[in-house]
């Protein structure tokens, strides 16, 4: 009877899986890293779509229930809507906040929307053109029952909100309302404007 003789190359060495691992760290590592410009932009087109879809909801709301729908804008990152009651007081209808990483955020190389509805300050109602070039945002701005948006004395408004990651301007997101018909639109900077999505 013959007897095999092993040679002892049959696997790996520890050195060997150990030295795999680490390449494989770094790959995923600069994976990672290479990505992140993509997840904040992904972070920032979420963000637009939900304050967009924020807009429209107060809006519908405000037409579907025949009531006043409160814009309360806080902090660098958060909307709340509200509804007048009958015969008074409010009721939260949502809290929203932007994704993380993304805030209210203007970058004036960028310029105005197509809307020019303001580009003075993150979020922008009653605009005043040039010279002056400032935004009188107002404390109460709300959607009425017919759709259009006003401020606390029946003055139409018409603004703009500014979004976007620090430091990645081609983060920013913008949008508008039109205070005649409620009408909301959501733009994306590119560098040289924007662009209606």
């Amino acid at each position: 009877m013959k007897t095999r003789k092993r040679n002892g190359s049959g696997g790996f060495s520890i050195l060997e899986l150990l030295v795999s691992v680490l390449v494989m760290g770094i790959m995923v590592a600069a994976t990672v890293a290479e990505m992140e410009p993509t997840v904040q932009q992904f972070r920032a087109n979420s963000g637009a779509y939900m304050l967009e879809g924020q807009m429209r909801y107060a809006r519908q709301t405000a037409i579907a229930q025949r009531r006043d729908v409160l814009l309360t804008f806080t902090g660098n990152n958060q909307v709340t809507l509200t509804i007048q009651d009958i015969p008074a007081g409010t009721t939260v209808l949502s809290n929203f906040y932007l994704p993380p990483t993304v805030q209210f955020l203007e970058w004036a190389s960028n310029g105005d929307t197509p809307d020019a509805f303001g580009d003075a300050e993150t979020v922008c109602f009653n605009y005043s053109p040039p010279p002056t070039g400032s935004c009188s945002n107002p404390p109460v701005i709300q959607f009425q029952s017919d759709g259009t948006l006003i401020d606390a004395n029946g003055n139409q408004l018409n603004g703009s909100i500014f979004i976007g990651v620090s430091g990645i301007p081609t983060t920013a997101r913008a949008v508008t309302i039109l205070g005649a018909t409620g009408q909301v639109r959501m733009y994306h900077a590119t560098g040289s404007g924007w662009v209606q999505q």
